[in-house]
C-alpha cells in the first residue's frame, strides 16, 4: 500500500511573546498560559495562539504547513486531481481554484480568483462567438496562462504576490505565442469586450510586447484606436 503524503495549511494568530513552536495537536502552553485551542509554528519561528478551532485570525502571510504521511490506496478522484494540476486540462478553469486557491489560500482578492478564474470563465462562455481560429487561440492561451503558474503550484514556498507577478508576466507571450495578432477582426473586438478593461489583460506591457512585432502592427493600431483605456 503507498505512503500519501497529505498537506494542510493552518493560520492563526500571532503570539511573538511565545517560549515555543508549537505544532498543531502538541504542545498547548505559550507564553502566558496555554492557548484554548492550541499554538501553531510558522517559518518566523514563532507560535501562534488560534483563536477557534479552524485557527482562523492569521495575520496574511503566516501560515504553518502541518504534513501527515498516512497509508492509504490511491483513490481515481485524488490521482485526476493531482494531474488536472501539474498539467491543466485544456477548456477548463478548475485549475485556479481547486488547485492555486486551494492550496495557497490567496482568497478574493487574490490573482486565481479575481482575475484567474473570472476571465477564464468568460473567455470559455464566449468560445462560440469566436471564428474557428478564434476558438482555437481561447483553447491555446487559457491553457497557456495555466501552464505558466505549474511551476509555482508545485512549489510550496510560492506567495500569493508572486502567484500575481508571475501570472500578469505570462500575459502577452500566452496571447502573442497563441496567436492573436492573427485573428480577424471580429476575434478582436470579442476579445475587448469579454476581458475587463481594468483587469490589465491587455495592459501597457502587452502593448509594448506587441509594438515591436511585424506581424502584430495592425493589432497594435488597433488596439491604439479602440482599446483606450489601458493606454493613458
Amino acid at each position: 500500500m503507498p505512503l500519501i503524503v497529505y498537506s494542510e495549511y493552518v493560520a492563526c494568530l500571532s503570539d511573538p511573546s511565545s517560549l515555543f513552536q508549537c505544532n498543531p495537536g502538541g504542545t498547548k502552553i505559550c507564553r502566558y498560559g496555554p492557548c484554548t485551542y492550541g499554538c501553531c509554528g510558522t517559518f518566523d519561528g514563532r507560535s501562534y495562539c488560534c483563536k477557534d478551532s479552524k485557527c482562523t485570525g492569521c495575520p496574511p502571510g503566516q501560515w504553518y504547513k502541518k504534513t501527515t504521511a498516512v497509508s492509504s490506496p490511491i483513490s481515481s478522484s485524488t490521482s485526476l486531481a493531482d494531474t488536472s494540476c501539474n498539467n491543466p486540462v485544456s477548456n477548463s478553469c478548475d485549475f485556479y481554484i481547486k488547485c492555486l486557491d486551494n492550496k495557497f489560500k490567496c482568497g478574493p482578492n487574490g490573482y486565481p480568483i479575481k482575475y484567474g478564474d473570472k476571465n477564464c470563465k468568460k473567455f470559455i462562455n464566449a468560445m462560440n462567438k469566436f471564428s474557428s481560429d478564434g476558438k482555437k487561440w481561447v483553447t491555446k492561451t487559457m491553457t497557456c496562462l495555466q501552464k505558466s503558474l505549474v511551476s509555482s503550484y508545485r512549489n510550496d514556498k510560492t506567495t500569493c504576490q508572486e502567484i500575481n507577478d508571475i501570472a500578469f508576466s505570462s500575459h502577452a507571450s500566452c496571447y502573442v505565442n497563441s496567436g492573436v495578432c492573427l485573428l480577424p477582426l471580429t476575434d478582436w473586438g470579442l476579445i475587448l469586450h469579454t476581458v475587463d478593461c481594468e483587469d490589465l489583460f491587455l495592459g501597457p506591457a502587452f502593448m509594448q510586447a506587441i509594438s515591436t512585432i511585424t506581424e502584430c502592427t495592425k493589432l497594435y493600431a488597433f488596439l491604439i484606436k479602440n482599446y483606450v483605456c489601458q493606454l493613458k
